[in-house]
């Protein structure tokens, strides 16, 4: 065999070298609005970002995103345990017009009431969730009718109609075992509830 009848020597390319990681050099940074319009950057980290915003929340700095065009939506069992100051909202107690005590959030400068629904077979709604709401202003019609209408003439802050574990990061220090039982006492409602409707 001739050199001319041997076959070409097979040449492999050289594999390309792996992507070099792209340096980070800067923090992550939140960005929250004060009560009197003040604009903060700070830098946070996963694992300081629910503290940061529980800092500053409890002097009224909220996110700049605005909740009651896309209300907050938790589990039913963090009702009593949720913190409002993540989002830069206070609590306090008022009386209704009835003079009977309530629960509020003040959020912007807006009173939120706490409603607990009773239960509303047109909308599929069980007994037992919470809403944190106020009466619609004139022009905010559209913020208060909701997507199924359930929020006709409200403008609703936050929702706890999720039947969902508790998230221990979003509880007030001390309430996580009390929104665990609340959870597992939802499960076994849930779960009476789907028999009764199977019989």
């Amino acid at each position: 065999m001739t050199t001319t009848d041997q076959p070409a020597p097979t040449t492999h390319p050289t594999p390309a070298a792996p992507p070099r990681p792209i340096p980070v050099t800067a923090s992550p940074v939140m960005r929250l609005i004060g009560p009197l319009g003040t604009e903060l950057y700070l830098p946070t980290s996963s694992t300081s970002l629910y503290n940061d915003r529980k800092r500053y929340g409890l002097k009224g700095f909220t996110d700049p995103g605005n909740l009651t065009e896309h209300p907050l939506e938790l589990p039913r069992c963090m009702a009593d345990a949720f913190d409002f100051s993540l989002i830069g909202a206070r609590e306090f107690t008022m009386n209704d017009d009835d003079g009977q005590p309530v629960q509020a959030v003040e959020y912007r400068g807006r009173v939120y009431k706490r409603r607990d629904l009773p239960a509303n077979r047109k909308l599929k709604l069980p007994e037992g969730d919470v809403k944190y709401s106020r009466g619609a202003k004139e022009g905010e019609e559209d913020i208060a009718a909701g997507a199924a209408g359930e929020n006709r003439g409200y403008v609703t802050l936050a929702y706890f109609r999720k039947h969902a574990p508790p998230i221990a990061e979003f509880c007030k220090p001390g309430t996580l075992p009390q929104a665990q039982a609340a959870y597992e006492a939802d499960k076994q409602l849930k779960k009476g509830m789907k028999i009764a409707n199977a019989s």
